[in-house]
């Protein structure tokens, strides 16, 4: 299990890198701790407090930060 889920991981991660740039992919390894997150919450029925929520948010924001600069740069050199 753990070398096929990683090989497939890997896989898709580089295919996201040839679509998006290695800038733009770069930041979405920044959603791992999240999907684990999501994933201990609907599988093991885990607790969430404000922290990890408040964490979660700054993540999501962070990412989505990296992105709007991303395509605003590509935008004037264009």
């Amino acid at each position: 299990m753990g070398v096929f889920g990683t090989v497939c991981a890997f896989l898709l991660y580089y295919q996201g890198i040839q679509a998006l740039g290695v800038v733009r992919a770069g930041a979405f390894i920044n959603l791992i701790p999240v999907s684990t997150l999501m994933l201990a919450l609907l599988i093991l029925n885990e607790d969430i407090d404000a922290s990890i929520m408040i964490g979660t948010i700054i993540t999501i924001f962070g990412i989505f930060l990296v992105n709007s600069q991303q395509k605003a740069a590509i935008g004037t050199n264009q």
